[in-house]
């Protein structure tokens, strides 16, 4: 083998080593914070203004509260414990910038009703009928501002009592009529028809035959030869 065999070996082999290693996977360079290197952020640092935390001040209450650079603030207090009357109770609040530029704000609780937050830019139900809220109060119903109903008659079946009206009788109560109850037909008793009675048909009576009368034979007589046929 001469050396010009040896030199082109030697440069074929490297060039694939080379093309080996440009396919792998190599770590991005730097490591500073401004070198954008492995683990960094791609975008600008926001900073944490204000933190705070007690997740659990000895009687199962707890609080945190947090600000950072961009305009989010959001915080929470609540107490909880284990039972069934001692469910977990939360308030708090948050505000942050939106991308058209407008701040939001919003309030919330969050009990065994559910989480029902406050923010001028939620939508809101539409306002109860006047005729409604008029029926509610008769029953001693109060809506909420969250939309929810309070008070009323917690024994009440639900039927519908017309209301007096001021004119001194009494009020009616709509009581839906009871439904029918289902009786089947008692079964019929089956009873077949008797089969007919055979009767056969009675024998003619028996009418003895007339007796024959005596009839002369017809012909002429002649005294030598006798009666002529």
């Amino acid at each position: 083998m001469n050396t010009f065999t040896v030199l082109t070996f030697v440069a074929t082999a490297c060039a694939a080593m080379g093309a080996r290693l440009d396919a792998g996977y190599l770590p991005p360079s730097g490591g500073g914070p401004s070198g954008g290197g492995y683990g960094q952020p791609s975008g600008p640092v926001v900073p944490i203004l204000s933190y705070q935390n007690r997740p659990n001040n000895g009687d199962g209450s707890y609080a945190y509260s947090y600000e950072t650079g961009n305009g989010i603030r959001a915080q929470e207090e609540g107490k909880g414990g284990p039972g069934e009357e001692q469910g977990t109770q939360a308030w708090g609040e948050f505000s942050y910038q939106g991308d058209d530029g407008q701040n939001y704000a919003v309030k919330y609780t969050a009990d065994e009703g559910g989480f029902k937050p406050q923010g001028a830019h939620l939508p809101t139900p539409p306002p109860v009928p006047e005729e409604i809220l008029a029926s509610l109060a008769e029953q001693g119903i109060s809506v909420n501002p969250d939309g929810s109903y309070s008070g009323g008659n917690p024994n009440d079946d639900g039927s519908y009592r017309e209301s007096s009206g001021g004119n001194g009788r009494p009020s009616q109560s709509y009581l839906p009529a009871p439904a029918p109850v289902y009786r089947p037909a008692p079964p019929s008793a089956y009873r077949p028809a008797p089969p007919p009675a055979y009767r056969s048909a009675p024998p003619p009576p028996s009418r003895p035959a007339p007796p024959s009368a005596y009839l002369p034979p017809s012909g002429s007589f002649n005294p030598s030869s006798g009666y002529n046929y």
